[in-house]
């Protein structure tokens, strides 16, 4: 049965540039950047459901917002100290041009960000230039897990890893849901060995 389930997904998938096949883990690389709820809308089967979809949080721009402070201070500290304005401008040009990068990518990376549970696999979609869209099937799944340093325990948001057969782990971090979502797989999984516990009884 799921062999079959994932033979029709590969064959949905086929006509995708740079489709490949990685220890069970179907990967698809695509060149144009769609909407979150059009990759989930164009992927799911007609008999697939979500029953999880992660949520990112705006804390994604931390990183980005305290560099902008730091800058701040930091000329402000050397126009008190006198620093001539042409380099006074030339330091202030140099750091708003790298907080405004910041800024920039995080914007991408949370727009691009997509983690969904369906009642059949786990969706991910990562990066920014290079847009990857990475499907676990959750006989290729060997157990989710949530951790959540200390900006993310102020901020509300945790990253959660997907180990998968093989030794390859995924981390998908800033998901505000976290623990939601990793019960959300946890339940499939258990309801999987529990079904084939029964069939091995049954046999």
């Amino acid at each position: 049965m799921h062999q079959r389930i994932q033979q029709q997904s590969l064959s949905r998938y086929s006509s995708l540039k740079g489709l490949s096949l990685r220890n069970g883990w179907p990967l698809t690389r695509l060149d144009e950047a769609d909407s979150p709820r059009a990759i989930i809308k164009s992927m799911l089967l007609p008999d697939e459901r979500i029953l999880q979809v992660g949520r990112v949080s705006a804390a994604i721009y931390w990183h980005s917002v305290a560099v902008l402070i730091l800058s701040v201070v930091f000329i402000v500290l050397l126009a008190l100290y006198g620093l001539p304005m042409p380099l006074l401008l030339l330091a202030g040009l140099f750091l708003a041009f790298k907080v405004t990068g910041m800024f920039i990518i995080a914007f991408l990376a949370r727009h691009y960000l997509l983690l969904v549970a369906t009642d059949k696999r786990v969706i991910i979609r990562l990066g920014i230039i290079n847009l990857e869209v990475i499907q676990m099937n959750y006989s290729k799944i060997e157990s989710s897990e949530v951790a959540s340093t200390i900006p993310g325990r102020f901020f509300g948001y945790s990253t959660v890893y997907m180990s998968g057969v093989g030794g390859h782990t995924l981390a998908v971090p800033y998901i505000v849901n976290a623990q939601e979502f990793r019960q959300s797989v946890s339940d499939v999984l258990l309801n999987r060995e529990s079904y084939a516990a029964d069939q091995d009884g049954g046999t």
